[in-house]
């Protein structure tokens, strides 16, 4: 096995975050009582449909983001597979919003913060398109097709499920 550069753990590191960042995002929801996806009332179980597919959204993207930042700490080609779509699609929210804010002519510290975190993003997908790591993950033709569908299916959760 070979030893991974400060790229290929920076990318890692980056995939890891976006686990444990919406982990805690998730835990301080449910300790400050905001979570009400599922609730009872008068004996009555009462779903809120939007609620319930936002929490399993963020749990979803929490266990892909440790397993895929684990995973590509090891050197396996899943977390290559994982970490790949997880970086892009939250580059594309991260810059989304950033745009968003520019086009309104915006540009207070959130603006900032969010450009700043879609650029090492992005800089993050880019290392782990560089030959030389796909290489040591050993992406092949055969692993873009899993990793594409990968990608569209974790778009669809995040843009059409809601």
């Amino acid at each position: 096995m070979q030893k991974l550069n400060w790229r290929e753990k920076y990318s890692a590191i980056l995939v890891l975050l976006i686990g444990i960042i919406i982990l805690i995002t998730q835990v301080s929801g449910v300790l400050s009582s905001k979570a009400n996806a599922i609730a009872i009332r008068n004996g009555s179980i009462i779903i809120d449909k939007s609620e319930l597919l936002n929490d399993s959204r963020s749990y979803l993207t929490i266990l892909l983001g440790i397993l895929g930042g684990i995973l590509l700490l090891r050197n396996k080609r899943l977390g290559w597979v994982i970490g790949m779509p997880l970086l892009l699609l939250f580059t594309i929210i991260t810059s989304g919003i950033s745009i968003s804010s520019a086009l309104h002519k915006d540009f207070s510290m959130s603006f900032k913060m969010f450009a700043a975190v879609g650029f090492l993003l992005l800089l993050a997908a880019i290392f782990l398109l560089v030959p030389s790591t796909q290489a040591k993950y050993r992406v092949g033709k055969g692993t873009w097709l899993p990793t594409l569908l990968f990608f569209m299916l974790i778009s669809a959760i995040y843009f059409f499920l809601q």
